[in-house]
């Protein structure tokens, strides 16, 4: 019975003296030896360049008209005659009747006009004779101081005056004989019809609308930054027109017309005397003059507008990771040490940000360099901002434009 328990224990005990054996044997880690080169983090890195250049705006806009009227009737009568391009859409020269109305009440007033006209002057005539007829009889009495009304002086004045009345009433009559002609003071086309032939018209009834069709405008809006890049013409309270030497910003317009693509070219000429309360934005108006060689600009048109921008000085142009903060960047001395510097962001897209160094006189709550210069051989990070600290020496890899980036830079 004694063997039944001694096989057992008898395993136990190796399995024990086997564990024990490993755990001795076991050999220990040893520390590896601490290595005297420093790991630097290796980042992207992008030349920096300041350099005077101009940025384009991009904006969108409806076409109008320059100049735009109401053909009111300034007499009353019916419409007689019709020029066959007094339509919709028709075009008109300046000066042209389109319409006219009829004229024979206006001709037989104008005849009675210069009726009352010549017998007026027929009374002028006979008082100016009485009266030096009572000159001469006030003479011969001896007497040289003689009273108006025996000269008949207020005879004299009042024939004057009415025959100041007569001409008055022939020029109004010659002038409503005028305006039975329907006239436009330039050159253009028809936009809308309110009355045609047959149809009889009061003094201030609507005619026609007409707009001058030589040149458009086009209302584009841009924010405080867009403004920013573009020589506003904002004149002075004490300017109101500007001189010949003001240089306005040139616009290019682009647009479809009935599926053809086409370019014009204008100028940024004002700005709306106030900023729209409900955007918040600047209201700037382009004029465009429509040439005989292209295709016309069409009013009601929504366009495309490239405004030509001012010169910007101290630009520095950079992918758009090189932003920390949307304020700052990581720049690289020529022992690769990192230093950070607060931005001006003028401008910026998806890829590409334009930014200079914030100069003297402007909010420095960071406490970071306010220089306007850049030293040379001066780069800039584009990653790894958040791991990486000022004073930091960092291994520097050039940073390869893409296309997309390049192709953006030179536009």
């Amino acid at each position: 019975m004694g063997y039944k328990y001694i096989l057992p224990g008898a395993i136990v005990l190796v399995g024990v003296l086997s564990i024990t054996l490993l755990l001795v044997a076991k050999p220990k880690p040893q520390a590896a030896p601490q290595s005297n080169i420093e790991t630097r983090i290796k980042v992207r890195v992008s030349p920096a360049k300041e350099e005077s250049l101009r940025i384009g705006v991009r904006t969108f806009g409806s076409v109008a008209p320059k100049h735009e009227i109401d053909l009111i009737a300034q007499v009353s009568g019916q419409i007689v005659t019709s020029k066959p391009n007094f339509v919709v859409g028709g075009f008109f020269n300046k000066s042209e009747p389109l319409i006219g109305i009829d004229k024979r009440d206006y001709q037989v007033s104008l005849l009675k006009a210069r009726a009352r006209r010549a017998s007026a002057l027929q009374l002028l005539a006979e008082e100016k004779g009485r009266s030096s007829q009572a000159k001469h009889e006030w003479r011969d009495l001896g007497d040289e101081n003689a009273n108006a009304l025996f000269l008949r002086k207020p005879q004299l004045a009042a024939a004057q005056a009415n025959l100041d009345s007569a001409q008055a009433d022939v020029m109004k009559a010659e002038l409503d004989l005028e305006r039975t002609q329907i006239t436009v003071p330039f050159s253009g086309q028809i936009k809308e019809i309110h009355a045609d032939l047959g149809q009889f018209v009061s003094v201030g009834d609507l005619i026609a609308t007409v707009y001058d069709s030589s040149s458009v405008e086009v209302r584009v809006p841009l924010t405080e930054k867009q403004a920013a890049l573009v020589e506003l013409p904002i004149n002075t309270p004490h300017v109101n027109q500007p001189s010949q030497n003001t240089k306005f910003a040139t616009v290019t317009i682009k647009g479809s017309i009935a599926g053809i693509k086409n370019q014009w070219h204008g100028t940024l000429t004002r700005v709306d005397p106030f900023i729209d309360a409900s955007t918040r934005m600047y209201n700037a108006i382009v004029e465009v003059e429509n040439t005989a060689n292209t295709l016309p600009l069409l009013p009601g048109l929504f366009v495309e507008a490239e405004i030509n921008g001012k010169t910007l000085n101290n630009i520095m142009v950079l992918p758009r990771e090189a932003l920390y903060q949307n304020e700052k960047i990581f720049t690289l001395d020529s022992a690769n040490k990192i230093s950070v510097r607060r931005v001006e962001v003028v401008h910026s897209t998806d890829t590409q940000a334009w930014v200079r160094l914030n100069g003297a006189g402007l909010p420095d709550n960071t406490g970071l360099p306010n220089n306007t210069g850049l030293p040379e051989n001066i780069v800039v990070m584009l990653e790894k901002q958040n791991i990486t600290k000022p004073g930091s020496i960092v291994d520097p890899v050039p940073f390869v434009d893409s296309k997309e980036y390049a192709y953006e830079r030179n536009r």
